[in-house]
C-alpha cells in the first residue's frame, strides 16, 4: 500500500499498462500469447484515442456499493483491476485464463479519497447536484426511493489528473465483492 500513500493515484498511462501486460501474459503462462498478438490487441482497443479512450483518466465511484454489491454490477474492477489490462489479456488468452492470472495480483482494495472540488469537472458537479435535488424532491413528496439511490444508478466520475497522496484518507479491503464476470 505504501506506493499509493507515497505517490498517490495515477491516471491511466497506456504504456505502463502495456508493459504490465507483457510481464503478466508474455511469460509462458499463456500458450498462444506473443508480442504480435499483444500489438494487435493494443491497436484494436486503441486506448489512446481522444474520443472515448481511457488514456489520461482516473476513475472514482462516489457510492462504494456499486463496487461491492450484486446490484452495483461493478465488482470486477476490484477483482481484476484495470479494464484495459483485462481487455489486452483477452486478446492473448481465454477469459478464464486472464481472470485467473489477474485474480492472483493483490487483493480487492477500496481507497477512501477526499477529492478537492476544484479537481472535479463542472459537468460532474452539475450531475451530482441534480441527483441531490431529485433525492430532496422525492423526500418532500414521500416517494419511496429516488432513482439516484437505486441499484445501478451510477456514481462514477473521472479526473484527468493524478490524485496527490495527500487526498487519500484511508483504505480497506471489503469482506465480500460480487464479481459480475464470474459464472458463480
Amino acid at each position: 500500500m505504501a506506493p499509493f500513500y507515497n505517490n498517490g493515484l495515477r491516471f491511466l498511462r497506456s504504456d505502463d499498462i502495456e508493459d504490465r501486460a507483457r510481464l503478466l501474459f508474455l511469460n509462458g503462462r499463456l500458450q498462444f500469447a506473443n508480442e504480435e498478438r499483444l500489438q494487435r490487441a493494443i491497436q484494436e482497443i486503441d486506448a489512446r484515442k481522444t474520443s472515448g479512450g481511457r488514456e489520461g483518466r482516473l476513475y472514482f465511484c462516489a457510492d462504494e456499493r456499486n463496487l461491492i454489491t450484486r446490484s452495483g454490477c461493478s465488482g470486477h474492477y476490484l477483482v481484476y483491476g484495470s479494464e484495459y489490462l483485462y481487455c489486452l489479456g483477452i486478446g492473448l488468452g481465454s477469459s478464464w485464463e486472464i481472470k485467473r492470472i489477474l485474480k492472483e495480483i493483490g487483493r480487492p482494495t477500496m481507497f477512501v479519497c477526499d477529492i478537492p472540488m476544484s479537481q472535479i469537472p463542472d459537468y460532474t458537479l452539475e450531475e451530482f447536484a441534480g441527483l441531490i435535488l431529485e433525492y430532496l424532491f422525492c423526500e418532500l413528496v414521500d416517494e419511496l426511493q429516488p432513482y439516484a439511490l437505486s441499484p445501478g444508478a451510477g456514481s462514477a466520475f473521472s479526473l484527468s489528473t493524478d490524485l496527490s497522496p495527500d487526498h487519500i484518507v484511508g483504505h480497506y479491503h471489503p469482506d465480500t465483492v460480487h464479481d459480475p464476470l464470474s459464472s458463480a
